[in-house]
């Protein structure tokens, strides 16, 4: 890209052009975004810059990301980079964004690339961990029926759709023998609501 300067331009300060707008999973730590400083104008290039950066536009949570220096200093023709601290939490969560803003800047003309976006993706099970209530389980032939819990623990965001389906042990299904234990379909799907919990089978 090309930036086009009038004469009375000493300074233009802004995002790299080739700064990632990155998709990241939480555990990465930390991730850079370089901010520079172009001096059109060499006498002037020993002259610090003020730089003034600020989270904004997120959907993540305040606590899951950091900014830990809003402010640089910028000296010559330089690039220094802005850090940005993902917060590696335990909780259930979707994708989640924010946008890095070039707001302000003494001494110097803000250019035109003054937004970096970020994207968390999803982490910690956010549409849950499925496993049954009881690995064991006893009904009565006489009752004819038998359910069989679930459970989802972790994120309950969305709905969800199990498959499940019966082996035969010391009991069979109907078309395993002539002489059969239970009725029931080979397979199938149960579906959680989204906050759904449980479900029986």
């Amino acid at each position: 890209p090309v930036t086009v300067v009038s004469s009375t331009l000493n300074d233009v300060v802004e995002f790299e052009s080739w700064a990632p707008s990155p998709v990241l999973q939480e555990d990465v730590g930390m991730v850079s975004f370089p901010v520079t400083r172009r001096c059109y104008k060499p006498e002037i290039a020993l002259k610090p810059v003020m730089v003034q950066l600020q989270i904004s536009q997120q959907s993540a949570n305040n606590s899951d990301i950091l900014l830990p220096v809003s402010k640089l200093v910028m000296i010559g023709d330089t690039t220094v980079n802005a850090d940005i601290h993902v917060v590696n939490d335990d909780f259930p969560e979707l994708d989640e964004s924010f946008v890095l803003d070039l707001i302000s800047v003494r001494n110097a003309a803000i250019g035109t690339n003054t937004k970096a976006i970020l994207t968390v993706t999803k982490n910690d099970n956010p549409h849950g961990v499925v496993e049954f209530v009881s690995d064991k389980g006893q009904v009565q032939e006489i009752n004819r029926t038998a359910a069989v819990a679930l459970r989802r623990s972790r994120g309950l965001f969305g709905s969800i759709e199990v498959v499940w389906t019966t082996v035969d042990g010391t009991a069979v299904g109907r078309g395993s023998s002539a002489y059969w234990d239970f009725d029931m379909g080979s397979s199938g799907v149960l579906t959680f609501a989204e906050n759904q919990s449980t479900a029986n089978i």
